[in-house]
Order: C-alpha cells, then structure tokens, then sequence
C-alpha cells in the first residue's frame, strides 16, 4: 500500500502537466523527467549523512529515556 502512493502522486503530477501545457506536453515532461533524475542522482550524496544522523537522534533519544 506504501508503494501505491508515490506513484499516484507521479501520475497526477503527469496527468497535470499534460492538461495545464497541451502544445508543449512533451517538453513538460520531458523536464519532469530530468526534474526527477536529477533528484535520484543527487540522493546518494545526502542520502548516508541523513541515515548516521537520524541514528545518532535515535541514540540520544534512548539514552534520554534511560537516564
């Protein structure tokens, strides 16, 4: 079920452009596309420092609630 949202969400988004810009709908989602490429390959480079540092809340948070 988690998976299903994201992908209507990408739906609606194409579905819009498509709607909002006729004439020019192919170089809408033709930017969509970079727009989200561009996005995925930046992901890995912040992608690890956001998993230590949410780990690292998670320790504090325990050791909070021991202490």
């Amino acid at each position: 079920m988690q998976i299903r949202r994201p992908v209507n969400l990408l739906r609606c988004c194409i579905a819009f452009l498509v709607d909002a810009y006729p004439l020019y709908a192919a170089s809408a989602l033709a930017a969509n596309s970079f727009a989200r490429s561009s996005f995925a390959a930046a992901f890995p480079l912040f992608g690890v420092q956001s998993k230590l540092i949410s780990i690292r809340r998670l320790r504090r948070s325990i050791l909070g609630c021991e202490g």
